[in-house]
C-alpha cells in the first residue's frame, strides 16, 4: 500500500515527510519542560549537549523522523 501524507503546521504551512522532518520526544523531564523548550527553541545548546543534560536529570531524548513514525503506525495497525 502506497501512502500519500500531507503534514501541516498550526499556521497551515506544508511540511515534508522526508528524513529532515524530525520529532523530538522528551521523557521524564517533569518540572523542566519550560527550560528544555527555551533551550531547544533558542538553539543555545547542540542536540547532543541537550541530550546529555536531560540524561543527567534522569530523562531521555528520542529523535525519530516523521516518516519512521508513519511507517511504525502502519506496522502496528
Amino acid at each position: 500500500m502506497n501512502k500519500f501524507v500531507i503534514n501541516t503546521s498550526e499556521d497551515k504551512s506544508i511540511l515534508s515527510i522526508g528524513q529532515k522532518n524530525l520529532i523530538y520526544i522528551f521523557e521524564n523531564i517533569k518540572g523542566y519542560e519550560e527550560e528544555v523548550y527555551d533551550l531547544f527553541e533558542s538553539r543555545k545548546m547542540s542536540i547532543p549537549e541537550l541530550e546529555m543534560m536531560i540524561n543527567s536529570w534522569g530523562g531521555k531524548l528520542k529523535i525519530v523522523t516523521l516518516k519512521q513514525l508513519i511507517n511504525n503506525y502502519y506496522k502496528n495497525l
